[in-house]
């Protein structure tokens, strides 16, 4: 095929681009959740004590023995430069973070962040990714140890609300809020 009739296909749709991996997938919804933050940011001055808001923040690796440690913190507080919160949810790979440990935060390592309101998950980008990639596991060959961290992703994230069938579909949290305030 000559580089014009190549260029024509391409432009015109015919060439499909190439799948996205999982790490990919979940960096794009951890990049969604912090362009989103604000969201959360005004529940939070709204609902101060809201138990059912959370975020999920990443650790940076510490070399090349200890991955990046991913733990989701409830009782959320915000000061005037960072954030605390109570761990819920540890990393087996960090143990001096262990659940029920109260720790400080930057903005700058949240990956997603969640709360319900009246009977609705808002946010939960990542928790959605997760619920996503666990419905196409088997069919796009994903490795076993991923799948089954995916797929119990997706039974914690069921219990916040989310319904599996919609996870794959688009998400935008200001429309969702839009939609629920008609």
């Amino acid at each position: 095929m000559s580089v014009m009739a190549m260029a024509i296909l391409s432009a015109c749709g015919g060439a499909k681009p190439e799948p996205l991996t999982p790490e990919v997938e979940l960096a794009n919804a951890a990049r969604e959740a912090r362009e989103t933050f604000p969201i959360f940011l005004e529940h939070l001055k709204a609902q101060p004590s809201d138990t059912s808001a959370w975020l999920t923040i990443q650790m940076p690796p510490e070399g090349a023995e200890r991955p990046q440690a991913e733990l989701s913190l409830k009782n959320i507080v915000q000061t005037d430069t960072s954030f605390s919160g109570v761990i819920w949810k540890p990393d087996r790979n960090w143990p001096e973070f262990p659940a029920g440990a109260t720790m400080s935060f930057p903005a700058s390592i949240v990956i997603d962040w969640v709360y319900v309101a009246d009977k609705r998950t808002v946010g939960g980008y990542r928790l959605r990714a997760k619920m996503c990639l666990a419905s196409r596991a088997a069919a796009e060959k994903i490795p076993e140890k991923v799948a089954q961290h995916l797929r119990a992703e997706a039974e914690e994230a069921a219990a916040f609300l989310l319904d599996p069938k919609k996870a794959c579909a688009p998400y935008d949290a200001e429309k969702d809020l839009e939609a629920k305030a008609k």
